[in-house]
């Protein structure tokens, strides 16, 4: 076999490998390609540029995420749908027809967590590429799943396919209160103070 052909087909192989590569890109990253507790993510980011680390294990895909974020870090341990790790656990299931997504997710939180506001990152992968979608402020719910929403995975190959979803979230915190709670807060401190006083005079 002449080198001209055995330099073709070697052309021809990289330009296959580098086109099934290229398919898992994401044509986009688009923030409302996610939702979480009834918001829209108000922000995406992907590593088209940065690169993806070589350790997919959980502690150096922490890292590469704090660093991607690292302007709303830290964030916790990532963890991976079906997995559970110090108190959190993450599931992914197929979305309800009409609910204009094709993935559904469960987010479970530790106790402190619940009733709280926290910034959190949805991370989906496909072959080497990885798109985050940052929700901000998030109310948690009072009860478990702490957090549900749907995403979908937009791959240049037309697939919605992925090789798994996560989230990582950051320190709860402690909501503040609306006008109007405080206002009803308020009234009834003064209500309470108006009894005090009659009790007093009687």
């Amino acid at each position: 076999m002449n080198r001209l052909l055995l330099s073709t087909i070697a052309l021809a192989g990289l330009t296959a490998a580098q086109s099934a590569v290229a398919g898992y890109m994401p044509t986009s990253c688009d923030a409302t390609n996610a939702s979480a507790n009834g918001s829209l993510s108000v922000e995406c980011r992907d590593n088209n540029t940065s690169g993806y680390p070589a350790d997919n294990g959980d502690g150096t895909l922490t890292i590469f995420m704090n660093t991607v974020w690292s302007d709303y870090g830290p964030l916790t341990t990532v963890v991976k749908d079906g997995t559970s790790s110090g108190g959190f656990s993450f599931s992914v299931s197929d979305a309800d027809s009409g609910s204009g997504f094709e993935n559904y997710f469960e987010f479970f939180l530790p106790a402190d967590y619940l009733g709280s506001e926290v910034d959190w990152v949805l991370a989906v992968k496909q072959s080497g590429y990885l798109v985050s979608y940052l929700f901000e402020d998030l109310l948690v719910e009072n009860d478990q799943p702490a957090i549900t929403g749907y995403f979908n995975s937009p791959w240049q190959n037309g697939s919605d396919d992925f090789s798994w979803a996560g989230g990582l979230v950051g320190e709860p915190s402690t909501p503040i209160p609306e006008p109007g709670s405080l206002a009803l807060i308020g009234l009834g401190l003064v209500g309470l103070g108006a009894l005090r006083r009659r009790a007093s005079r009687a």
